[in-house]
């Protein structure tokens, strides 16, 4: 989509899917409106939205949603967050985070996740440059590879889940968590 002169982005009813990274490097785009005629949605559609701060889904969509204003475009029946911005909030229905769902989130700076999420996808927070500070919920069960791949400023993880396994700190100055136990920002210092 060429976006480097269209702010807010205005989709048409007629679109029924969104390609992989439709949206991404959309600099100046400050809204967006997913219609309720989308019933497919790629990987990292928002990543480099670096200014994009309100994300809707239309009323009446009965694919995905955006459930309590949380600026974040969430699977209705997987309650999986596809895609979020900086200041996204995700609700605590939500139960997984998906492929690439913030990747490229570049202003992204802290992220809390409720104890209602049991999963992350493939590279979720990839490449998000500025997150600092991330908090995980205690119900975390499965995580997939390369989650913080990229992470540059992440220097607290705070999580009671086992993170041990490889490739989910990829280019992180904060070491993986050696086992299952309360991770803290102290064991994470610089």
């Amino acid at each position: 989509y060429d976006c480097t002169r269209s702010n807010p982005i205005s989709i048409p009813n007629s679109v029924t899917s969104i390609g992989d990274m439709a949206f991404a490097g959309c600099h100046n785009m400050t809204s967006i409106v997913i219609p309720n005629s989308v019933s497919n949605i790629g990987k990292g559609i928002l990543g480099w939205c670096d200014k994009l701060t309100s994300v809707k889904v239309e009323e009446g969509n009965t694919i995905y949603d955006s459930r309590n204003d949380c600026n974040a475009i969430i699977e209705t029946a997987t309650n999986t967050v596809v895609a979020g911005v900086k200041n996204t909030i995700i609700p605590n229905d939500v139960t997984c985070i998906g492929d690439s769902a913030f990747c490229n989130c570049t202003k992204l700076t802290a992220i809390d996740i409720p104890n209602s999420v049991n999963s992350f996808g493939s590279g979720t927070f990839s490449e998000c440059f500025s997150l600092a500070s991330v908090t995980i919920g205690c119900n975390v069960t499965a995580i997939e590879g390369h989650v913080f791949n990229g992470c540059s400023s992440l220097t607290s993880i705070s999580s009671n889940f086992d993170a041990t396994s490889k490739n989910r700190f990829v280019a992180c100055p904060v070491p993986a968590p050696t086992s299952k136990s309360r991770v803290s920002s102290s064991r994470f210092a610089k």
